[in-house]
């Protein structure tokens, strides 16, 4: 994942591509901090970062249209995905065929980090309640990046602690998914200066999952699964017009 170089990058691009303001156009940046409100599995945390290149056209004296670029990274935590119980192993005498047993719980582990970064572009539409305060509506789409990391060991025995007929299997990959979703965006701005804004904004995200499934767990071949998932975020973000 990439985000740890993401925000001087847009730093760089919003200095480089400042134009001369007109009455009706303006072009800004802004950076914000949030946290999810709902949807924080599976990445185990709440905390959230982005930022935004954006240009806003006036198109009457209370209202306007805007365009924005946006980057988005959720802060994620390790955490132990083990599904202790019954398991299953490789029949060596039968083809394809498999063996009930038992996940040792002592010796078992199964941990994940599931990171969650999106670039996307939204297009909204801006009202202006007093010349300073705004609010806002967009909507627009977001290429996310799913990447998970599994590694670990499960051990499947034929009693709970025992070690007859034990059978290995190791966990070390990193499945990933790309895709393109939706987003829905609210929210409201404060106008502190003629160029400088504080914002609040509330998402809705949908994004897919990549999961990886052992053998142990299902009796068949190790493969990669693709979950639907939501998030609800709020953010406030400190902007600045070029």
């Amino acid at each position: 994942m990439r985000s740890p170089f993401i925000l001087p990058l847009l730093c760089a691009l919003a200095s480089a591509g400042a134009f001369a303001q007109t009455s009706d156009w303006s072009m800004g940046g802004r950076l914000a901090f949030g946290a999810t409100l709902a949807g924080k599995e599976p990445q185990n945390g709440t905390g959230t970062i982005g930022a935004g290149l954006w240009v806003d056209r006036k198109v009457t004296d209370t209202s306007s249209v805007f365009c924005e670029f946006n980057y988005q990274y959720f802060y994620t935590q390790q955490y132990e995905a083990t599904r202790f119980g019954w398991g299953y192993r490789p029949n060596p005498e039968v083809p394809g065929g498999t063996i009930t047993g038992v996940i040792n719980p002592i010796i078992s582990v199964d941990t994940r980090r599931d990171m969650l970064e999106g670039y996307g572009l939204m297009f909204g539409y801006r009202y202006y309640l007093t010349p300073e305060f705004s609010q806002h509506i967009g909507l627009g789409g977001t290429v996310w990046v799913s990447q998970q990391q599994a590694i670990g060991e499960i051990r499947i025995t034929d009693t709970p602690f025992g070690t007859t007929s034990q059978w290995n299997e190791s966990i070390a990959c990193t499945p990933a998914k790309r895709s393109l979703q939706p987003v829905i965006n609210l929210g409201a701005r404060y106008q502190l200066t003629t160029n400088a804004a504080v914002e609040g904004n509330l998402r809705y995200i949908t994004w897919t999952q990549a999961d990886y499934v052992p053998f142990a767990y299902t009796g068949t071949e190790a493969h990669t699964e693709y979950r639907s998932r939501t998030k609800v975020t709020f953010d406030i973000s400190l902007g600045i017009r070029f």
